[in-house]
């Protein structure tokens, strides 16, 4: 049985440091501009294209909010052509998934074939 996975978990802040490098603190206090414009960021991807996938359902309760490190085990073990893109990955941010989004967007195309006007 397989389950929709969020590569990028939801709830992130745990595991995942903002694109500068730093923590986002979990009660979101005492955040700058910047930090702000970086949250808004990652957290309109989370439930893009790019940022879901498919795992078993043991995998998608033990991987859960794990660090990308963590993940990819569960996402090998899927067997799914789907997450190789992933695999291939040494990270996982908000670059990775827009660049993902895009190839599968382009695949879609392709393979769903729509009459021309």
């Amino acid at each position: 049985s397989m389950s929709i996975e969020h590569v990028l978990p939801q709830t992130w802040m745990t595991n995942w440091k903002l694109p500068d490098g730093r923590a986002c603190p979990a009660d979101k206090v005492g955040l700058d501009k910047e930090m702000v414009a970086a949250i808004s960021s990652r957290e309109g991807l989370l439930h893009t294209l790019g940022n879901l996938t498919l795992i078993t359902v043991p995998g998608n309760t033990a991987a859960s909010n794990s660090a990308f490190k963590e993940k990819a085990p569960w996402l090998k073990q899927s067997l799914l052509a789907l997450n190789l893109d992933i695999l291939d990955q040494t990270s996982w941010d908000e670059v990775e998934i827009r660049n993902r989004a895009d190839r599968l967007a382009d695949l879609a195309v392709k393979v769903w074939a729509y009459p021309a006007p």
